[in-house]
């Protein structure tokens, strides 16, 4: 319920009040418009529709195992990109705790979603596949070494990680996992679980940077090759289009050794692709609506947050044993 005052009444029917009256003195032309701007204050129109999100993992620093170079410096590289370039309101995980990772996903859970929104988790770092099971894990920086974490307790496992991003209500998901066996996530996409209240297509989709194999960490500084390489495809996408993931795929990342790998998982939907549309081109879209972003041949807020809590708002397989980088 909206309250409204008596001066401001008084400056919506452009009359002054009479202290002898109750209410103001208006002609009826200024009654109406009154009333016309009263309406607009109290119901005010809804946001455009489209909301980016973006959360950037990156874990450099381990107490259980050996360092990485650049995994805090490819992240923030993407956010700037994701933040500035197309948009996003993004979220930076740096050097957290299985238990900040996963609150953060359980953050995103709970939020509600329009039926354009799109969201990205990004995780960088060390992974680490176990040929026993064929399940592979990504590595927080409170994770043990293998030696002492034998079965993989301290670690969060693909099957777990996706089982909880595709809970997630918002129709457009990407998840890109830079890191050592990241390709294992293929063989832990979750069962189809089409998420509440959505009757279009759902985009589910993950990008590594390898297969069950290393993935170079890189040069101190510059970048990984397929962070580099992810972060220059994006830079390239036109202010007044749209790029999906599958030719960003194609034309940027597939040349890579080792080759990236692309796919679904969970409840997505046929040929749908998860798409970047910059915000000039979002505008165009919502004066213009089209059909969702496919392709055929398919077979800014920013938040810093740190372990110690800290954080900075802005506004705008052979088998083998275990094996890690």
């Amino acid at each position: 319920m909206s309250t409204v005052y008596p001066r401001t009444v008084s400056l919506l029917t452009l009359a002054p009040l009479r202290p002898d009256a109750c209410i103001p003195a208006a002609h009826p032309w200024r009654v109406v418009l009154g009333f016309l701007l009263l309406i607009l204050s109290v119901n005010p129109q809804p946001a455009a529709a489209g909301d980016d999100r973006a959360l950037l993992i990156g874990v450099s620093r381990y107490e259980g195992w050996t360092p990485l170079a650049n995994p805090i410096t490819d992240v923030r590289a993407l956010e700037r990109v994701l933040r500035d370039h197309l948009g996003y309101r993004t979220t930076v995980l740096e050097n957290p705790s299985r238990l900040q990772v996963e609150a953060e996903i359980r953050a995103l859970a709970q939020r509600r979603y329009q039926p354009d929104d799109r969201l990205i988790i990004v995780f960088a770092g060390h992974g680490v596949y176990d040929p026993v099971s064929d399940i592979g894990y990504i590595i927080t920086a409170d994770s043990f070494a293998s030696f002492v974490d034998p079965y993989f307790m301290s670690m969060i496992s693909y099957p777990l990680l996706l089982n909880k991003i595709d809970a997630i209500d918002a129709p457009n998901i990407l998840v890109v996992v830079d890191a050592c066996f990241a390709g294992s996530i293929h063989s832990a996409r979750p069962p189809h679980r089409a998420p509440a209240n959505r009757s279009g297509p759902i985009v589910r989709q993950f990008l590594t940077s390898t297969g069950i194999d290393h993935a170079p960490d890189g040069a101190p500084n510059p970048a990984s090759p397929f962070a580099a390489r992810f972060s220059a495809g994006l830079r390239a996408i036109p202010h007044g289009r749209s790029t999906t993931i599958d030719a960003l795929m194609n034309e940027f990342l597939a040349p890579l050794t080792p080759t990236p790998q692309l796919g679904p998982f969970g409840a997505h939907s046929g040929h749908a692709s998860f798409s970047f549309t910059p915000p000039q081109a979002r505008r165009t879209a919502l004066r213009n609506p089209v059909a969702p972003a496919s392709d055929p041949h398919y077979s800014g807020e920013t938040r810093v947050l740190h372990p110690t809590s800290h954080h900075v708002d802005h506004q705008r397989p052979s088998p083998r044993p275990a094996q890690s980088p």
